[in-house]
């Protein structure tokens, strides 16, 4: 019998965890980083490229600066 996997506390951000460069939706996972409050996965499609996905954590509020002026 199969044990479920809670679901993740993290949201994803990206394209749905598609490649970038052939929109394959076939990955697997070469690294993981966790880093304070979110998760760096380094990923390799089945075509042989790789591409970074980030997660952050959704019981954290967040916000994203860009640039200054």
């Amino acid at each position: 019998m199969e044990q479920e996997k809670e679901p993740s506390k993290f949201l994803t951000y990206g394209t749905s965890m598609e490649c970038p460069q052939c929109k394959s939706i076939k990955s697997k996972v070469i690294d993981k980083r966790n880093v304070q409050d979110h998760i760096i996965r380094r990923r390799q499609c089945e075509n042989g490229h790789r591409y970074t996905t980030l997660e952050l954590d959704a019981n954290k509020p967040g916000v994203v600066k860009r640039g200054t002026i």
